[in-house]
């Protein structure tokens, strides 16, 4: 049985990716003389040009004012607390008896068919990992949402929401969002190809259910419904309220009253008629402040889910980074413990076959480690007079 992984995320890592040498030396675990492929790769800011370049030129020509311009969209990307210029999904499969080239050859057939899957999401970039200890090989697989049909700004920009939606891809609700459901699209293709290499996949996690909603989260959620159901309230209560300060017949006999009046000066109506309108006046401008309250609120509560919800896209970031910084942590330990474990050898033996060269070894340790306290004293009593 073999189990796959399709892992979306907002952070994507360009440089390890290339197994640029002044990144990759750093980690112990990955080994250059294994094997890694650069399938696809695009300079992010040629492909941003290409992609939206068109659309912010026609968006430019047409503001008046020269600070409403967009000078760099790529640079704006970056910058936004609200967009990502690139996000990235790792793609792996995994089984005992599965040979890298058979491995190889199946992330390499999901790859090519990223495109007609996904029209909206450009590849910025495929690469094949096969070079880290202890993990089988996978791919990075960089892409950029491209969105159409834009009322404020550029007509093109980069959404990765509105990207699934125009691929038919909608969110059913928090739990459920078009996100998830497109990863959960993904990982059945990838499925589909397995099988269709004589592989049955398992599904360890089928049954457990959604991950749980946070606290907060479902708080927003609910106070948004709250404030939707007060609006309609509102609206209701409106409506009710004109319809009993003036029946028809009240309506009917003031446009009789104006109509008689039409020659004179003035516009003569009954004194209750007046009333009744002026009632009505009132009472609406006072249901146009609790809508707009409640509209308030509506906007209050939006903006609190979405904070929400980037808080916990970027903890579960953060989570995937400090995996991977303690698995090189790990392997960093265990070699520094082989390495102790063979010099502990070669002592004992040096002690063994020459215990003059054994002592002048000793010897030399202890002046070198001597030099070193003697260093780090001085280091900190200048520390310390610096700070008095």
């Amino acid at each position: 049985m073999a189990t796959i992984s399709t892992h979306n995320g907002s952070a994507a890592h360009r440089a390890h990716n290339l197994r640029v040498s002044s990144v990759v030396e750093k980690l112990d675990h990955v080994d250059p003389k294994r094997p890694h492929e650069i399938w696809i790769d695009h300079n992010l800011r040629e492909l941003y040009q290409n992609l939206f370049g068109a659309a912010v030129e026609e968006y430019n020509a047409k503001q008046l004012r020269p600070d409403r311009k967009i000078t760099d969209y790529y640079e704006q990307v970056k910058k936004s607390k609200r967009q990502h210029p690139v996000y990235e999904m790792i793609c792996g499969v995994y089984q005992d008896d599965l040979t890298d080239s058979q491995c190889r050859e199946i992330l390499r057939e999901f790859a090519e068919g990223w495109q007609k899957r996904n029209p909206n999401l450009t590849l910025a970039g495929v690469y094949y990992h096969a070079d880290e200890m202890g993990k089988g090989p996978h791919i990075h697989i960089d892409y950029v949402p491209v969105a159409h049909g834009y009322k404020r700004g550029p007509k093109v920009q980069t959404s990765l929401t509105k990207a699934l939606e125009e691929q038919g891809i909608h969110g059913e609700n928090s739990r459920l969002t078009a996100q998830i459901l497109w990863e959960a699209q993904e990982n059945k293709a990838l499925e589909k190809i397995c099988q269709t290499h004589g592989l049955t996949v398992a599904h360890p996690q089928a049954g457990k259910g959604m991950q749980h909603m946070a606290t907060e989260i479902y708080k927003a959620q609910q106070d948004l419904e709250k404030s939707v159901k007060q609006v309609e309230t509102v609206k209701q209560e409106v409506d009710d309220l004109c319809t009993a300060i003036i029946p028809p017949d009240a309506v009917k006999e003031a446009q009789e009253a104006a109509r008689r009046s039409l020659t004179g000066n003035k516009v003569q109506i009954p004194t209750d008629t007046f009333n009744r309108l002026i009632g009505a006046a009132r009472a609406s401008s006072v249901a146009k402040l609790q809508a707009e309250q409640m509209k308030q609120a509506q906007e209050a509560a939006q903006d609190a889910l979405e904070q929400e919800r980037r808080a916990k896209l970027a903890l579960r970031e953060e989570n995937r980074d400090l995996k991977v910084r303690l698995q090189e942590s790990n392997l960093q330990r265990d070699r520094y413990s082989e390495k102790f474990s063979e010099n502990t050898i070669t002592l004992i033996r040096l002690k063994k076959n020459d215990p003059k060269a054994h002592e002048a070894y000793l010897k030399a340790q202890k002046e070198v480690v001597g030099r070193k306290l003697s260093t780090e004293k001085s280091r900190r009593k200048k520390s310390q007079d610096i700070d008095f």
